[in-house]
């Protein structure tokens, strides 16, 4: 879930489990109200056990939040709790005299998750992370339906929060889950939660500029709020009734660009770039917690999914420098157009949200593991060394190789010039013969193989 508590660039959100008629559970988003009662909480925790996890040192509730922010599986062994593999389908419901979006949008969204499909089972992006949590890189670029039916009457739940609502046209949850169910049915989607035991399709539905969407009159229920002023998007699901087309998980996409609290801080492809820190961040919890009983947090205080965690800025303590390193961690460089990135999908340059990981305890950008070398051109030179030799290969950065040795020389220099790429210089060696490329990482140095070989002649 992303909620945005608004005027601030950091999120509060709180695990809340209700059960609606026609609804399965779900999770809720929490304003200033909650930050209120969550301090106090905070406040008798007492002295837990301290974790390894992330949170400013600085702050006092540190050694007492214990392991609030380590991920515990909702129903383990259950296997629709995780979707292993997923196919993401995409609904822009944008009817007739209804702001249209703007150039690019759907066609910049089609590119950031085919990309993701094109990088499938790789370890450089945040996919890489959710795959300590039951999943595998395995994902797939569904249909997109451009939706021409008309926004149903106002619901009471977009005057039910606030007073009266974001915008016109809004649109309640439950008219978009309503109307999504409709479009599975009749354009004979794959709309099934469980299919062959798993959960395999997600959905996103994308509302155009000055549309809102509110939740906030379920009789007897805390309500979510609405777009722009308690929450920046949020997935949910819906079990149908007695068909399985009806059970459907699915995201709601307001457009974002231009909406205080939801801004993503860089833009280094300057297309709609506010939506796709969310969209990864909803994807990414549809995938590891798609019905409410997968990977979250436990106790239920606080953030709760695999980005909630990283996007809260209440393991922060207030820093809000550590927030933002938390949200986005460290980027990787800068974009042709001056703003940074922190992710390459396909070639191209994001600035997304870092997922949690529990093996480490800390917001990552993509998995750590050890260095892998696949070539080395040219592979073989002088004893006298001084010669320039490419190394090619995968996790060369993040975390970064700082070291690289020809059999136990260290090289006269090196350069990582990108994730998979690293000019060396050659040290001299004592007699002609091979010797192993090693290079090391945090996360540990290269396997040997036939393609780390350096042959001194």
């Amino acid at each position: 879930m992303s909620g945005s508590q608004r005027g601030s660039r950091f999120t509060i959100a709180a695990r809340t489990t209700v059960t609606l008629p026609g609804w399965g559970p779900r999770r809720f988003a929490a304003g200033l109200g909650l930050l209120v009662a969550l301090a106090a909480l905070m406040a008798t925790l007492g002295a837990a056990t301290a974790s390894a996890y992330e949170c400013y040192s600085g702050y006092p509730n540190c050694k007492g939040q214990g392991e609030l922010q380590h991920l515990v599986q909702g129903a383990p062994g259950t296997p629709d709790s995780v979707m292993p593999t997923t196919t993401t389908y995409f609904v822009y419901w944008a009817p007739k005299g209804a702001p249209a979006f703007p150039a690019k949008y759907e066609s910049g969204i089609k590119t950031f998750f085919k990309g993701i499909e094109h990088d499938n089972g790789t370890d450089q992006n945040f996919y890489s992370v959710l795959t300590q949590y039951g999943v595998k890189y395995e994902t797939h670029v569904g249909k997109a339906i451009n939706d021409k039916n008309p926004y149903p009457a106002e619901s009471p739940d977009c005057s039910s929060s606030e007073g009266a609502p974001p915008s016109k046209p809004c649109v309640s949850v439950r008219q978009i889950t309503a109307e999504l169910t409709g479009l599975v049915k009749e354009n004979k989607l794959a709309g099934q939660a469980f299919e062959a035991g798993q959960a395999k399709h997600v959905y996103f539905v994308l509302l155009p500029p000055g549309v809102s969407v509110c939740d906030g009159s379920y009789s007897g229920h805390s309500s979510v709020g609405c777009s722009s002023r308690q929450f920046c998007a949020y997935h949910s699901f819906h079990f149908g009734g007695t068909e399985t087309a009806e059970d459907v998980p699915f995201a709601m996409m307001p457009y974002l660009p231009g909406t205080k609290g939801c801004e993503d801080p860089q833009q280094p492809n300057g297309v709609n770039e506010s939506e796709f820190a969310v969209l990864e961040h909803e994807f990414a919890e549809m995938i590891t917690d798609p019905f409410g009983i997968g990977w979250a947090n436990s106790p239920s205080v606080g953030a709760e999914e695999v980005v909630d965690i990283c996007q809260s800025g209440l393991w922060a303590g207030g820093n809000l420098a550590f927030g933002e390193k938390m949200r986005y961690g460290t980027a990787l460089g800068t974009a042709p157009n001056g703003a940074l990135y922190n992710q390459v999908i396909d070639g191209q340059d994001y600035y997304l949200q870092q997922p949690y990981s529990n093996a480490t305890e800390t917001c990552v950008q993509r998995i750590g593991l050890p260095p892998t070398v696949t070539k080395l051109s040219p592979a073989r030179g002088s004893i006298a060394g001084g010669k320039k030799v490419k190394i090619t290969g995968l996790n060369f950065e993040n975390p970064t190789v700082t070291g690289v040795s020809f059999g136990k020389v260290p090289a006269k220099e090196f350069t990582v010039t990108s994730p998979t790429s690293i000019t060396a210089v050659t040290p001299a060696a004592a007699s002609a013969g091979a010797v192993e490329v090693k290079l090391t990482t945090s996360a540990g140095t290269n396997a040997s193989t036939t393609a780390d070989q350096y042959t001194y002649e």
